[in-house]
């Protein structure tokens, strides 16, 4: 480690390696970190955790209020969350991107992610295709026989596969999120450390 002298400049900061630190730098430095941190919380509460909520709702919406039967295969077959899953990904991987900017982990997550929702979208189509082709079906057919219950079987694996590709995707989301801020924070550290 190299110690480089100390001296007071005229409006009193110290000086080291050429760089002046002041009051007003340092809360400029706070200012910074803090406005990182916030704009992750912001994207992580308003992009990623309230949207899946909403989605979420429809399930308990179909069920108590609208008192419809299978409340869970009307509210997740048709696929939303995949939707939902997809445009996620493709934000986080383009915030992730940067441009070559970011350390080559976070741009190789960041492919993968945009991947990920690039090919989510085809099944999302491919789901709400087939589930609006059965809804007439649903919606006639009688609970004994066995092809309802076949319908209903498929509907709920549907279902099935659209929350877990929503839970997938939040993590995935929320993994890029942190590495970025965690980027963003060791950067901001080395800025402060070349002020001091």
């Amino acid at each position: 480690m190299i110690l480089y002298p100390l001296s007071r400049n005229v409006s009193g900061g110290l000086r080291r390696m050429g760089h002046v630190e002041t009051p007003q730098s340092r809360q400029a430095a706070a200012i910074r970190a803090a406005a990182i941190e916030m704009r992750t919380v912001n994207w992580c509460l308003w992009k990623a955790l309230i949207p899946a909520l909403m989605v979420f709702g429809l399930w308990p919406f179909y069920a108590f209020v609208a008192t419809m039967e299978h409340p869970f295969q009307r509210a997740f077959a048709p696929g939303d969350f995949i939707l939902f899953s997809a445009i996620l990904l493709f934000e986080i991987g383009a915030e992730a991107d940067g441009g070559g900017l970011f350390p080559r982990g976070i741009r190789i997550g960041s492919a993968l992610t945009r991947a990920l929702a690039a090919l989510l979208m085809p099944i999302y189509w491919v789901i709400r295709h087939d589930v609006m082709l059965k809804e007439d079906a649903l919606a006639c057919g009688k609970s004994p026989s066995p092809a309802y219950s076949a319908l209903l079987h498929k509907l709920r694996n549907y279902g099935c596969f659209s929350c877990t590709v929503a839970v997938i995707s939040l993590i995935i989301a929320a993994l890029l999120a942190i590495a970025l801020l965690e980027y963003h924070r060791t950067e901001e550290l080395r800025e402060l450390g070349m002020t001091i």
